[in-house]
């Protein structure tokens, strides 16, 4: 099971901010305005929101993956302290968030936060566990 996390926002404006985004397809506004009504901290499957719509489990992730691509959604696999795998957190942002691409040291220097073989080797490695979790959902 996966959990919500909703973004807290003081900005009023950025409450409805997504509806407006060019960027985003009906249909991936339509998954955030649901999301968005989901209780926080409330554990949730893929199942569950397609036993709320017509769309099927392909259409609720290809919406959460453009949803993701736009930075409105973040995932989070957390591991306990033994190193096995918990629920998987989205958190749902009001307003686009930007993934930090690069950072500064102390000399100035632009550094890769992470090892950039290593990062896509764990990108690829968390889409095909999430993929495998969502056939399971099936």
């Amino acid at each position: 099971m996966s959990k919500i996390i909703i973004e807290k926002n003081n900005n009023p404006s950025a409450d409805k901010y997504y509806l407006t985004d060019e960027k985003l397809t009906l249909k991936a506004k339509g998954l955030l305005t649901q999301l968005f009504a989901i209780p926080e901290n409330q554990h949730f499957t893929i199942e569950a929101l397609k036993h709320l719509n017509q769309d099927g489990i392909k259409s609720i992730r290809s919406a959460t993956k453009e949803l993701e691509s736009t930075g409105y959604l973040t995932r989070h696999q957390p591991r306990t302290k033994t190193g096995q795998l918990k629920p998987t957190e989205f958190t749902i942002h009001k307003m686009p968030q930007k993934r930090p691409k690069t950072t500064k040291n102390s000399k100035n220097k632009t550094t890769a936060p992470q090892n950039k073989k290593v990062s896509n080797q764990l990108d690829i490695i968390l889409d095909v566990l999430y993929e495998t979790l969502l056939e399971l959902d099936n």
